[in-house]
């Protein structure tokens, strides 16, 4: 795992998300009817929501949160499905973090690991399957380990 360049997330609040380059507020005003964007602005949204894992959680919070108000079935199901595409979106970011994080867990322990990793360290408090994929490449090292 040595060598493996990752990105570190800065640390924000979700009280900047508000300010470019984010776009949670745009993205806020296009769900309340309140914003129709011309189509570069379509086009700049996905490019930073792809990148930014700040943005997806928001986002995956609005979605979540939206979920739970008075909708009809079909929109239901349309959330669903926006929310499934982006808990994948949201793993496919984390990917090289989870590796920097199982690093520094192996070598400097759970502190440390949560401490240099806070989002993803809260990520894994809530879903099952990065957990998993954690405890299953532990027991993989251990193993190896032990064959030599």
């Amino acid at each position: 795992m040595k060598g493996r360049k990752t990105h570190v997330l800065p640390e924000i609040g979700f009280e900047n998300l508000d300010l470019p380059p984010h776009v949670l507020s745009l993205l806020v005003d296009m769900m309340l009817g309140n914003w129709q964007p011309a189509p570069a602005d379509l086009e700049a949204l996905p490019s930073h929501l792809v990148e930014c894992l700040h943005c997806q959680l928001a986002l995956g919070t609005l979605i979540a949160l939206e979920l739970h108000s008075d909708l009809a079935e079909e929109d239901r199901g349309t959330l669903r499905n926006l929310l499934a595409r982006l808990t994948d979106l949201i793993h496919e970011t984390q990917i090289d973090d989870l590796v920097a994080y199982l690093e520094v867990l192996e070598v400097q322990g759970q502190d440390e690991a949560s401490s240099r990793f806070p989002v993803l360290a809260e990520h894994l408090k809530h879903c099952q399957d990065c957990r998993s994929t954690i405890e299953e490449t532990r027991a993989l090292l251990r193993s190896a380990e032990q064959v030599g």
